[in-house]
């Protein structure tokens, strides 16, 4: 059987996001930030709009972040080939992760096991500040985004609102300014 070379690329994702899901601890987000710099700053196979377009389409969709971040991604580099391949790659690790982790924990429910948990937990937090923190210094957006962005962030920390309403709440305040202010100096800078 010959392989095209959309096939071995997406095959190759299947690789990477097997990589990427079996030795990233933190979650969905944490893997993303490492997508973001594998696919976008080291192998060059994104640019950070394609990137950053990918994973907005996935936030539309129901389910873990990594496996919809990983279909659309896989989808944009390599068609449905990177797609599936992207997807399997990253619920394979968890699959099969999950049944030894849960005998290790209940044979050595130690202390120092809820100590490194509570390591990997720091280190999830700090990642993902890391990753938003790249995405909003890269896009270069007006600075009534960031005004939008600062106001949401605060309501979802003082007032405890579901991320769902404030999603809902900034597309409608965007849909509105660009609606009734077409021309403004509002749009994106370049």
């Amino acid at each position: 059987m010959k392989f095209t070379p959309r096939l071995k690329l997406s095959f190759s994702l299947f690789f990477q996001f097997f990589s990427i899901s079996a030795f990233t601890l933190g979650g969905g987000y944490v893997m993303v930030a490492v997508m973001q710099q594998q696919f976008v700053e080291k192998k060059k196979l994104l640019s950070l709009e394609r990137f950053t377009d990918a994973l907005a389409k996935a936030q539309m969709l129901p389910g873990p972040v990594a496996v919809t971040s990983s279909i659309f991604l896989g989808y944009e580099i390599s068609s449905f080939e990177g797609a599936f391949l992207s997807c399997l790659g990253v619920v394979l690790p968890p699959f099969f992760s999950i049944y030894i982790v849960y005998q290790i924990i209940e044979i050595l429910n130690s202390q120092y096991l809820q100590y490194f948990m509570f390591g990997v937990k720091c280190a999830t937090i700090a990642a993902i500040f890391q990753f938003l923190l790249k995405i909003i210094l890269k896009k270069r957006e007006s600075v009534f985004y960031y005004i939008i962005l600062a106001i949401l962030t605060a309501i979802a920390i003082y007032f405890k609102i579901s991320p769902i309403l404030l999603l809902l709440a900034g597309a409608l305040i965007l849909f509105l300014v660009r609606r009734f202010f077409p021309s403004s100096k509002l749009e994106k800078q370049k």
